[in-house]
C-alpha cells in the first residue's frame, strides 16, 4: 500500500481542521501565484512604437497563471488530499475543495487587480490599465 493512500481523516473534527488548513493554503497559494505573475510580467520586455503588444502579453500571462494555478490547486486536492479522507466524509471535503479553489481564483484576481492599480506606472500596472484621459 502506498503511503499516500492511508486514510488519516476519519472524523468530522479532523475534517474541520483539514478544511481550515486547506483554506489557509488556498490563500497562500493565491498570493504565491500573484508573485509568479508579477515575476512573469517583469520578464516581458517593454515594446515601443505605435502598437505595442507587451501589455497584451502580460495580461494573457496573468490569466493563464490564474487558470492553471486554480486548476492545479483543485486537482491537487482532488487526487492527493481527498484520498486521505474517509469515504463517509468525501462529500464534505468535496465542498471544501470547491470553496477553496474559488478562494484561490478570487484572491488572485483581487490581489492582482489591487497591485496593478497601485503600481500603475510599472509593467505590472499594464495588466489592468487605467482609462486614458
Amino acid at each position: 500500500m502506498l503511503l499516500s493512500q492511508i486514510i488519516t481523516i476519519r472524523n468530522p473534527r479532523q475534517l474541520e481542521e483539514l478544511a481550515n488548513e486547506t483554506y489557509m493554503f488556498a490563500a497562500i497559494a493565491a498570493v504565491i501565484l500573484v508573485g509568479v505573475s508579477w515575476l512573469v510580467a517583469n520578464l516581458i520586455k517593454w515594446e515601443g512604437g505605435r502598437d505595442p503588444k507587451d501589455a497584451g502579453k502580460r495580461r494573457a500571462a496573468f490569466f493563464v497563471i490564474w487558470f492553471l494555478g486554480g486548476a492545479a490547486f483543485f486537482l491537487y486536492n482532488m487526487f492527493l488530499v481527498a484520498e486521505k479522507v474517509a469515504p463517509n466524509l468525501q462529500s464534505k471535503f468535496s465542498r471544501v475543495n470547491y470553496l477553496s479553489t474559488a478562494l484561490v481564483f478570487v484572491v488572485y484576481l483581487l490581489v492582482g487587480f489591487v497591485l496593478s492599480k497601485l503600481m500603475k506606472n510599472s509593467k505590472y500596472g499594464t495588466i489592468f490599465p487605467s482609462a486614458k484621459k
